[in-house]
């Protein structure tokens, strides 16, 4: 019996060390992604009521971010991301920025207050404007199996009315990759369930934070009619 429970007490404690090794190959995503959004107050609610047309502006990156990242092709990639989330996931008319019609000028310039940025809605006949700021972005360095850094990525977004000017809405996304062996109790991670147990790459993190970001959107704007009283 003693023997018995030995041998059992020696492979637990194989097990849990081939675990930890193994979540030096293999990404665990430990963290859950870090979402925070802004309930509506009286006002806010009123202005939702409103939107029923969207226009997605380019983004905004930081410096620092550019400097990361400065394939253009990469870029291009990210927002491509946003106008097709936009389009699939909101329930009302989406402009994308390649449709859109801008003044001359830079677009840091152009989006400096949200009074300009309003101002470009009404140019394109839009009741509202989606910015989408990238703030952090790192590329994971290695396999899926095998990373020596892990991907990141920090954005946020924010929705102007076109006829106030005024803020409606905004949400910021955060999440970095780690490996099991940093954090053993956050296994219930919903990119664990969606990807599996590797590492991700920039993209796929992009991909879904933007998905569930505008999905939040979404059901603020729903939410928005239901206490207006209108339905939905």
């Amino acid at each position: 019996m003693k023997g018995l429970f030995k041998h059992f007490y020696i492979s637990s404690i194989l097990l849990l060390l081939g675990t930890l090794w193994i979540s030096g190959c293999a990404g665990f995503f430990a963290p859950e992604p870090r979402q925070k959004s802004f309930p509506l107050n009286e006002a806010q609610t009123r202005r939702m009521l409103s939107v029923n047309s969207v226009l997605v502006l380019p983004m905004l990156i930081d410096e620092r971010v550019r400097r990361s990242l400065p394939q253009s092709e990469a870029i291009a990639y990210l927002q491509q991301i946003v106008d097709a989330e936009a389009t699939a996931q909101l329930p009302v008319s989406v402009l994308i920025s390649s449709q859109a019609t801008f003044p001359a000028g830079e677009l840091e310039d152009i989006f400096a207050s949200p009074a300009a940025v309003a101002e470009i809605g009404r140019l394109n006949g839009i009741d509202s404007v989606l910015i989408t700021r990238l703030h952090n972005i790192r590329q994971r360095i290695g396999s899926s199996l095998a990373a020596t850094t892990s991907a990141k990525v920090d954005f946020s977004m924010t929705l102007i009315e076109t006829q106030s000017g005024k803020k409606i809405w905004q949400t910021s996304f955060h999440f970095e990759d780690q490996a099991l062996s940093e954090n053993l109790l956050r296994l219930n991670d919903p990119l664990l369930a969606r990807k599996g147990a590797r590492w991700l790459g920039l993209e796929e993190i992009w991909q879904y934070g933007v998905e569930k970001t505008l999905r939040n959107l979404a059901v603020t704007r729903e939410r928005a009619f239901a206490e207006g009283g209108l339905g939905g």
